[in-house]
Formats: C-alpha cells, structure tokens, sequence
C-alpha cells in the first residue's frame, strides 16, 4: 500500500505506475489529478467569492491572473495564493480536536524551527527540471487501473482546490 498527499500524491501516483510490480494499492488524499483543472478551479471559484463581497481590487488581480501564462511559476503561485487567501486549505467546521491540534501547530517551537527553515532554492531547481504546472496524472492512472492496481481518493466536500467535475472524472475512470 502506497499513500500520498497533495503534491506528494502525484508523486506516489508516478512511482506505483513505474513500479506497479511492488504496489498493489494507492491512496491519493486531496492530490490534484490535473495542475491546470486545479488552477482554473482555484481562480473560477475565487472570482465568485470577490465577486459576492464585491471585492474589486482581488477581481482585478484574478482579471491579470486569467491573462498570465498559464504554465508559468508566478501563475501557479498567484492561484495558490488565492486560494489561501479564500479558506481553501482551511476547514470550514474544525472539530475540538482539530482546532487543537492547529493550535499546538502555531505554538510548536520545534515545528517553528524546522518550518522556518524553509529556502525558496528547492522549488525553483524544482521547477527548472519539471513542467509542475502542465503536470497531469491522468495517463498514469488508467495506466494503473489497466494494471490492476486498486486506486482510491479521499477529497474532502469542503476542499475548494477541486472542482465538483474533477472528483466526478476519477469516479469515472474507477467508478468509485
């Protein structure tokens, strides 16, 4: 069994279909299938929340974002950004536990150090050697599913990084 999160499942979703003889199970949790559906999402779904609170200095960024190169690293960033911005990372309804493990998160001097520690170098060489932006794992999912490895999503109803549409299509392609 193989689990990934995030950036981290397309990661884990690359390895089991390279080496699909030594995975028989992949769990992919909020990872995003296509970077570009993910990107228009984040953008369509800020834009109704600027446009609900009439917000017209974020709709003219998102206006600048619609017209960037939708490949580049700023694009990806900005739309990122915007979702943070919008509560996407956020959940809407934390339970107890939750709200108190976010707290020992904030106040945590240890993960303060090692989050501190964080240099803009590794996701630049990153993105140097890789399309991030252009990356989809389609291909590589029908690829598992046609090697019979059992592929299964956790996608939270609250998760405002995917769209409806995109959790419907891995439905579709492993008619979950």
């Amino acid at each position: 069994m193989f689990i990934g999160h995030s950036f981290g499942g397309i990661i884990a979703t690359r390895f089991a279909n390279k080496y699909s003889d030594k995975i028989n199970t992949l769990i992919l949790v909020s990872t995003p299938i296509s970077m570009q559906e993910t990107f228009k999402n984040i953008i369509a779904s800020s834009k109704e929340i600027y446009t609900k609170k009439e917000d017209n200095v974020n709709l003219n960024y998102i206006n600048s974002l619609e017209n960037m190169d939708s490949t580049s690293l700023e694009y990806a960033t900005y739309s990122f950004m915007h979702a943070m911005s919008n509560g996407s990372y956020s959940t809407k309804n934390p339970t107890q536990n939750a709200v108190k493990l976010y707290q020992k998160f904030r106040t945590d001097t240890l993960l303060k150090k090692y989050a501190s520690k964080h240099e803009y170098l590794a996701p630049q060489k990153f993105w140097e050697n890789e399309g991030y932006t252009s990356i989809s794992i389609k291909d590589d999912l029908q690829s598992l599913k046609n090697k019979k490895v059992s592929v299964f999503g956790i996608y939270g109803k609250e998760d405002g990084l995917y769209s409806k549409e995109q959790v419907d299509g891995l439905k579709n392609i492993f008619r979950l």
